[in-house]
């Protein structure tokens, strides 16, 4: 079994409405927009100063005014705007319901795959307590996805706190078609589709999936007999009660 998390691109997803709540760019009044100009003014032109860096303000207010008063330049460069600041996320989703047998036909290759139970605290332990990359700037954090059935209004004014979370709920909020599902992401901030590796100690169970064929069910386990802590492990089987599943402990 790999001991890896793929951090996936937000453009991976398959869900087109999943990451791509409308941002609101352009929403802000005249003050609004000026003082959030002036805030990141030194970060956007580091070069310039004094009159030189004022004129350069002033000339992209004008531009960024017109661009608001316009609706179709303004959607298209919203959108624009939002897919290129996702580019510098990647997600890892989990999900708290290991019963739900839409889950296993949809993402353990129909019941043929398996399941991985991670402890959340030794998660939070290896991920947002540590930098879990080389890259000095990669941030990690756990969040339950929220589900609903109208966008959120997210705008990208105000305080860095109030950016910083509209933007998580971009990242972590669904349809709640989805909210059987009961998903959790690990979001890393500043990386995209990498592969990070996780430690065995994270890992408290593995469940085979009903349908897993021999071949692979003996090339799990012979790779779960090597680590230096066996998680508990679990056969699902077909209940005979009703549609779900149970799920057996075996020793391996």
């Amino acid at each position: 079994m790999s001991k890896e998390m793929f951090f996936s691109s937000p453009a991976q997803l398959n869900d087109p409405f999943d990451c791509r709540i409308p941002l609101n760019f352009y929403g802000g009044t005249d003050e609004e927009i000026k003082s959030e100009w002036l805030a990141n003014a030194s970060e956007r032109y580091p070069h310039l100063q004094g009159r030189a860096l004022t004129k350069r303000i002033n000339k992209d207010i004008t531009r960024y005014s017109k661009i608001r008063d316009n609706p179709s330049k303004r959607d298209k460069t919203e959108e624009y705007i939002a897919r290129d600041l996702l580019k510098g996320f990647g997600l890892f989703s989990m999900s708290a319901n290991r019963q739900c047998i839409l889950l296993w036909s949809h993402y353990a290759d129909a019941h043929k795959g398996y399941c991985v139970g991670f402890n959340t605290n030794m998660l939070k332990r290896d991920f947002i307590s540590v930098r879990p990359t080389n890259n000095p700037k990669s941030v990690c954090a756990l969040f339950p996805v929220s589900y609903t059935h109208s966008y959120p209004q997210l705008s990208c004014f105000g305080t860095k706190e109030e950016k910083i979370r509209n933007l998580n709920r971009a990242l972590t909020t669904k349809s709640n078609v989805w909210q059987y599902e009961e998903e959790y992401r690990l979001i890393i901030m500043n990386e995209s589709n990498i592969a990070i590796t996780f430690n065995e100690d994270a890992v408290n169970s593995v469940i085979l999936g009903a349908l897993m064929e021999e071949s692979g069910r003996k090339l799990l386990l012979g790779s779960l007999r090597k680590w230096r802590k066996i998680p508990n492990v679990f056969q699902a089987v077909k209940s005979r009660r009703a549609f779900g599943l149970d799920f057996c402990s075996i020793t391996i």
